[in-house]
Formats: structure tokens, C-alpha cells, sequence
């Protein structure tokens, strides 16, 4: 029977690799009060469950621009911190099996199709991730438009994925 093993220092490490802010500077990695990434060992394989992330950015706060376009730019956002998690763990994209997005209201079917062209970026092999999208009323940051997180399965096998 294989155990599982629970690595927590790849956490702390990413968070100082990335550099994680808030709008008004960097965040201490021992000052979070949660991991960007936690990460299950068992055998070869890496078990990733990403953080939520947005696509805010502090010198994007201020940006006049239509809705759809607002929101495609922060999707792409939010997914280029979720690669450079993965990256940073000896992953990519391809290794994702589940997806969560959170879109503040109101989704319009233009909303909806932008979100979906950014995604198309970043899944455009055979394999998909599973994927919830949901409407809510509020993130907790006033500029965020959507914020998503990830889980995926590192291993050293690229043709075995669960």
C-alpha cells in the first residue's frame, strides 16, 4: 500500500518564487494564512490543488475597457498565475484535471464567450479539464472579475492521467 505525503514546502516556495502581492506590495510568504498550491506526493505522482486566483493586477485596476474584453484579459491573467504554479512544480497546463471559475455578475453570453476563448489558450490539446464555472455576486477584491483555481496530476507518465 502506497502512503500519501503531504509536502508543504513547495508551497512557501512558490509563494517566494512568484512573488504573490496584494495591490499595495508583496506578501511575505510566512504571512499568508493559505498556500497558492498544496501538493500531494504519492508514489511518483504529484497531486496539485491550486489556489483560486484573479486576474487583477495593480497597475490594471484603473482600466476603462468594455466588459468582455475586461474579462478575457483578467481569465488570461488568472491563468498565467496557474501555469507559473504548475511550471514551478515540474508541470504545464496539460497536467490540470479540474477547473473552478468564478464570474462576478452578470454573465452575459458575451462574458461567457470571452472567458471561453481565453480558456481555448490555454487547453487546446485532446485533453480537457472537468470544470464548474459559477455566477456570484462579489470577490473580494472590488476589481476582480473572475477568479479560478485548479487541480491537477503531476506524474512522471505524460500519456497516464487520472
Amino acid at each position: 500500500m502506497t502512503h500519501a505525503q503531504v509536502v508543504r514546502e513547495d508551497s512557501v516556495q512558490i509563494q517566494e518564487a512568484h512573488g504573490f502581492r496584494f495591490a499595495d506590495g508583496a506578501v511575505p510568504a510566512g504571512s499568508l494564512t493559505y498556500a497558492p498550491a498544496s501538493v500531494v506526493s504519492v508514489g511518483t505522482a504529484k497531486f496539485v490543488f491550486i489556489s483560486g486566483h484573479t486576474g487583477t493586477a495593480p497597475d490594471s485596476a484603473d482600466l476603462d475597457e468594455p466588459p468582455a474584453q475586461a474579462i478575457s484579459r483578467q481569465s488570461v491573467t488568472a491563468l498565467n498565475k496557474i501555469e507559473a504554479v504548475l511550471h514551478s512544480l515540474g508541470g504545464t497546463m496539460d497536467d490540470i484535471v479540474r477547473v473552478r471559475v468564478y464570474v462576478r455578475a452578470p454573465l452575459t453570453k458575451e462574458i461567457f464567450e470571452a472567458i471561453h476563448d481565453a480558456r481555448r489558450a490555454f487547453f487546446d490539446g485532446p485533453r480537457k479539464p472537468a470544470s464548474t464555472l459559477v455566477r456570484i455576486d462579489a470577490l473580494v477584491r472590488p476589481d476582480a472579475l473572475i477568479e479560478i483555481d485548479a487541480d491537477a496530476v503531476i506524474t512522471d507518465h505524460p500519456d497516464v492521467r487520472p
